[in-house]
Parts: structure tokens; sequence; C-alpha cells
């Protein structure tokens, strides 16, 4: 497999454990702002990442441990999380 197609994969990969931890908050009693969602999608990503990174193949693993902070760019700020947010077609209600 190409470095390209192993970066699609750990991509994918990544949006649906942060899509999964986005859909927790929702399901759970928090409020549901902006801020509130970022900050547990911070959180929870944060203390999960391990088993995230236990996941993936050994090529991949080898790629997202090299740089893991670029890989979760996408929680690296409320702005970055919005986009992330609206690239998904996620809408929060917002309280």
């Amino acid at each position: 497999m190409s470095s390209i197609k192993y970066q699609n994969s750990i991509r994918k990969k990544r949006d649906e454990f942060l899509i999964g931890i986005v859909n927790q908050f929702i399901q759970s009693d928090e409020n549901q702002t902006i801020f509130d969602c970022y900050d547990y999608a911070k959180i929870i990503a944060e203390t999960t990442i391990q088993s995230f990174i236990d996941n993936l193949t050994e090529e991949e693993r080898t790629l997202v441990v090299i740089n893991t902070k670029a890989w979760f760019l996408p929680i690296e700020s409320i702005r970055t999380f919005v986009v992330f947010l609206s690239n998904n077609e996620i809408t929060l209600n917002q309280i």
C-alpha cells in the first residue's frame, strides 16, 4: 500500500474515531453547545488516543506516532473543530 493510501486510511479511521466521540457527546446530558462539545471531544480523544493507535495497522501506526498532533488537527482548536463538524455535516442543538 502506498503512503497516500495509508494516509487516507488513517484519516478515515481518525474521522470515525472523532465522530464516535461527538456522537457520544450528543447522546449525553451535557449542554449541547459547540464549546462543550469541543471540550468533551478533546478530553475523550486525549484519554483514548492510545487505544485508537493500537487499533491501526503497523504501517499506519508508524505514520501516526511520528507526529500524532498533526493527525489530530481537527481538535487542535475550536476553529478547526467547527470545520471538522461542518465537513462531516454534524450540527449541534444550540441551547
